[in-house]
């Protein structure tokens, strides 16, 4: 070691005087203190300066000497020294008094350390400074204060500690070890506009490594071989980055803490990388956010410290360790919503890798792989999960951070998302989550399953929550106009009890499905839920179609019982208590067609709730209660009941003058369908048959059979298919028949070009008969005019009329029926012949 130093040997007395008394002998020369001393070493191998070590005074231990040479020991005050690398000057260092020990080539000193360097500057107690073969060591054991200057990309760094050793390489290198609780301070890099920029990131750890590198040339020699000393200003004079980014690594191990912008991260070790400005911190590590409520939770933290929007924080887990776990503010419920949520419920995020973007007013949180969330009556799985946060600190008037301003800006869930949200099966490919609104929006072939057997899909799918009048909104959307493939919205709801229930118990219905342009539900919490359809709105139950232009649907929620698959929605649509059809309606069953401007459905309301009305033909206890009538959105449109009977209601057109008598097997003609418009309609219906009313400007068209009135009953019914039809030719896709229709109220009809006017019409298909009562009176086409005074009877088996007169309660007759038969044509009776005259 003594060999790098080459020492130069000689002490210089600059004032050339010693103080104290001194004396000369053969033993040798007796030394007191010696003034303004220099020693000086150079580098055996490029023959550079390699220390300078000057003092105001200094004493040898030895009282006696032969010369300056025989001292290895020199007590020094006022000291100065200056290290070199490579012939450049590295570092001052300053202190009151030293020990200098030429033969361990160390000088130490119990007393302050002042050192200033162009990268960085120390201060401590109880220090040694060593030389050795490959460079130097200073080694401080109390109170430890270092500050890195050469750090172009931030401002300088702070370091405390309780203890410091550095080691200085001859190539430039050095490292700085600091022990027992190490305290770091990383000032903001100064702005170009002058002053700093953000806040200081704090390091707190065990134990922390410091790797520097400088720049610094070698000297080169004097002609002749003296030295040419490079003399190179100090730190403090050229300023900080006069060697620029010496610094190029940080390394902390033990209790690691690091604290900034708000933020804190820990962990069992942290290194630090300053050229590109990351933190690896590794070993159960966790990230806190106080101001935003945030933590997360990992094996491996990367913080890519870089100006701007470059700041990135990125968070790992090993195989076999637990997922990444980021702890979050409630991102469904709104804060200080009516719910009475305090800012302190949280969402709890796990998945395979995290990363947190940095910047100036939020932080933009990603999570990928296995991604799982559970909030508050929220649960999601994903593949990928974006959370954005505002990055504020808010704090409270006693400096402590006020948790119930944290908040959730958005997140968004990519990648076969599948969600539950209060008992809400929510399916989709993207889900956009807004807390402040309290809205989510899906989209990529969104699905919600709404309720047991409320299934909802369309295009997008917004959902909304009000907190004020505790309710949830549902909109369903259709693929806008000039967007293929069409996909329209399509929901499943249970069966809505139609017209034509099933024979048996064991035929369940089917369940009823719908599609529109778009659907609004909204749910009452806990009560009910109103489903509102537009646009070209079809529906299809079992056994009945619809179509219209608006469509609404009222039903309960209820909980499902206790015992409920897990799986499955927490809520149940268990009733639906009406559905109205607006604009263009149109409903299909196999035993009626029906049409107007708006149509009301009751699926499970009781006839006598509805019509209190005597000899209906029903047993009072049917599932379906419909009404239609006009509505403004299709003027001109009126109600029209449509037939299609299994037995034909007027055979082809015979004169009813002269009926001929039809072989009795002879085949009825086919059936053909019966219309009727009126004003207002009413039909209810069972699982064997159904009764309907009409009222108001009434129209009866059919084959041969026209009419007017003002009110008509019906009753239809399921045909027996153990007997067989007496029309052949009925339409194939028709189960039920006619049984009665029943006019009322200035009845006029047209029967085969007959005329016929009436209170009443009673049409009986199974007797094939029609019955006209209250004054009628029929004027045929051919002019023949009758008027019975009681009844007609019309029988189209045998295609002729009957009449019946009124009669007393003795039976005497009160009117006959009167005939008028209108004669055509010349009635001249032929001449009588004269008879032969007889013979005279």
């Amino acid at each position: 070691m003594r060999s790098f130093f080459c020492v130069a040997g000689i002490l210089l007395l600059a004032s050339g005087v010693v103080s104290g008394t001194t004396s000369s002998t053969k033993k040798g020369v007796r030394v007191g203190v010696a003034e303004e001393v220099f020693f000086a070493g150079f580098d055996k191998v490029d023959g550079a300066r390699a220390w300078e070590l000057s003092a105001a005074s200094a004493t040898s231990e030895k009282a006696t000497l032969t010369s300056a040479d025989d001292v290895d020991v020199w007590h020094l005050r006022g000291v100065e020294l200056r290290s070199y690398t490579r012939g450049s000057l590295f570092a001052i260092l300053h202190t009151d008094e030293c020990r200098y020990d030429k033969s361990l080539d160390t000088v130490s000193s119990p007393v302050e350390l002042s050192l200033r360097s162009d990268v960085f500057t120390a201060t401590g107690r109880d220090w040694s400074w060593t030389r050795h073969a490959a460079g130097e060591r200073l080694h401080v054991r109390q109170n430890v204060a270092v500050a890195l200057t050469g750090t172009a990309r931030r401002g300088a760094v702070h370091i405390f500690s309780q203890s410091l050793q550095t080691d200085i390489q001859r190539d430039g290198a050095a490292v700085l070890t600091f022990s027992g609780k190490v305290h770091v301070v990383m000032e903001p890099a100064p702005r170009r506009d002058a002053g700093r920029s953000g806040t200081d990131t704090i390091l707190d750890s065990d134990a922390l490594v410091v790797h520097l590198r400088t720049r610094a040339a070698v000297a080169a020699d004097e002609p002749g071989g003296a030295l040419a000393i490079v003399a190179t200003a100090p730190a403090a004079s050229s300023g900080p980055g006069a060697h620029a980014d010496a610094l190029e690594e940080i390394n902390a191990t033990g209790n690691v803490r690091l604290q900034g912008e708000g933020r804190h991260m820990s962990g069992d070790r942290i290194r630090y990388q300053h050229k590109p400005g990351v933190y690896t911190l590794s070993g159960k590590v966790l990230v806190t956010d106080p101001a935003q409520g945030i933590n997360v939770t990992g094996d491996e933290i990367i913080y890519h410290d870089r100006e701007g929007a470059g700041k990135r924080i990125e968070v790992r887990h090993h195989s076999g360790s637990p997922p990444v776990t980021l702890v979050l503010p409630s991102f469904i419920l709104r804060q200080n919503s009516a719910s009475g949520w305090d800012g302190q419920r949280t969402a709890r995020i796990t998945a395979d890798l995290l990363s947190i973007e940095l910047h100036d007013t939020l932080n933009r949180i990603e999570m990928r792989g296995n991604v799982h969330a559970r909030d508050e009556r929220f649960t999601l799985n994903s593949e990928r999960l974006l959370v954005e946060t505002p990055h504020t600190l808010t704090t409270t008037l006693f400096g402590d951070v006020d948790k119930s301003k944290a908040s959730v800006n958005q997140v968004i869930a990519e990648g076969s998302v599948v969600a539950d949200y209060d008992g809400r099966i929510l399916r989709c490919v993207k889900a956009h989550i807004e807390p402040g609104p309290q809205r989510i929006t899906l989209s990529g072939t969104p699905t919600v399953q709404a309720a047991q057997d409320v299934h909802l899909g369309g295009y997008r799918i917004v959902l909304h929550m009000d907190d004020r009048r505790q309710q949830r909104t549902v909109h369903v959307e259709s693929t806008p106009a000039g967007h293929e493939p069409r996909q329209r919205v399509h929901v499943t709801l249970p069966p809505l009890k139609s017209l034509a229930a099933p024979r048996t118990a064991a035929a369940a219905p089917k369940r009823t499905s719908i599609q529109s342009d778009h659907l609004t539900m909204t749910e009452k919490t806990g009560h009910m839920a109103e489903l509102d359809f537009t646009g070209e709105v079809t529906l299809a139950a079992f056994q009945l179609t619809a179509q219209c232009d608006r469509l609404g649907i009222l039903a309960d929620i209820q909980p499902l019982p206790a015992g409920a698959a897990k799986e499955a929605p927490a809520v149940s649509i268990s009733r639906i208590h009406n559905v109205t059809a607006i604009g263009h309606v149109r409903l299909d069953t196999p035993a009626y067609a029906a049409q107007g401007g708006k149509a009301v459905i009751h699926p499970r309301v009781a006839l006598r709730e509805q019509t209190p009305r005597d000899d209906n033909g029903l047993d009072g206890n049917e599932p379906q209660y419909l009404a239609l009538t006009p509505h403004d959105s299709t003027p001109g449109q009126r109600p029209r009941l449509t037939l299609h009977p299994k037995t034909g209601m007027m055979p082809a057109p015979i004169s009813p003058l002269a009926p001929p008598s039809p072989p009795a097997d002879a085949p009825l003609p086919a059936a053909t369908p019966v219309t009727i418009d009126c004003d207002h309609m009413e039909i209810v219906g069972g699982a064997a048959r159904s009764r309907f009313y009409l009222n108001g400007n009434i129209e009866l068209n059919g084959t041969q059979l026209n009419g007017h009135c003002n009110k008509v009953v019906g009753l239809i019914e399921r045909a027996d298919p153990a007997v067989p039809s007496p029309n052949p030719s009925a339409l194939p896709s028709s189960e039920y028949e006619i049984v009665r229709i029943t006019g009322h109220d200035k009845v006029q009809l047209t029967l085969r070009g007959s005329k016929v006017t009436a209170q009443t019409f009673e049409i009986l298909p199974r007797q094939r008969k029609i019955h006209l009562a209250g004054n009628p009176l029929v004027e045929t086409q051919d002019g023949v005019r009758a008027n019975p005074g009681k009844r007609i009877t019309y029988d189209w088996a045998t295609q002729g009329w009957q009449m019946e007169g009124a009669t007393a309660d003795d039976g005497t007759p009160l009117t006959r029926p009167t005939i008028r038969i209108p004669l055509r044509g010349e009635w001249n009776f032929p001449a009588t012949p004269a008879a032969p005259p007889k013979p005279r």
